[in-house]
């Protein structure tokens, strides 16, 4: 009896994956309006908050493709796990940076994290309805895109 558990239902997939969306999403979006202020209050004028948030962009989209192929290659659930640890280890960095430069490596850490948590999450419904009962392939159906 010990071996690969049984495959989810179809249910229980979308279930689960809209809760973990949901949980990741919120937390993203709480974030994005009060991070400015946080930044603010560290000293940082808007120039430098402006050149944060730009170097976190920047980070997110060259790091997109090859954190996906890393995914691919070690796992989704695993890439997760790295993920949300880099992305812990850049709030303890916000945490206790006051200078600017520090604030940029903990942007820099936190955007490897969302792209390993990103990728993760938009290719779980994907491959667990592959492997579900009555495979969903072929069939239409949309998800939301996890934007932190």
């Amino acid at each position: 009896m010990h071996g690969r558990p049984a495959p989810l239902s179809a249910a229980s997939i979308v279930r689960r994956y809209y809760g973990v969306w949901l949980t990741y999403s919120l937390a993203g979006g709480f974030l994005a309006g009060v991070y400015p202020l946080f930044l603010r209050s560290r000293g940082l004028n808007q120039f430098e908050i402006n050149s944060v948030l730009a170097v976190y962009f920047a980070v997110t989209f060259l790091l997109d493709v090859p954190t996906g192929a890393f995914a691919d290659a070690i796992g989704r659930r695993l890439a997760y796990v790295l993920g949300s640890a880099l992305r812990c280890l850049a709030f303890a960095l916000y945490f206790v940076s006051h200078v600017y430069v520090l604030f940029l490596v903990a942007e820099t850490v936190d955007a490897v994290g969302t792209t390993f948590c990103n990728g993760a999450i938009g290719t779980w419904p994907t491959c667990a309805a592959s492997r579900s009962p009555g495979n969903w392939r072929g069939r239409s159906h949309s998800s939301p895109s996890p934007v932190t």
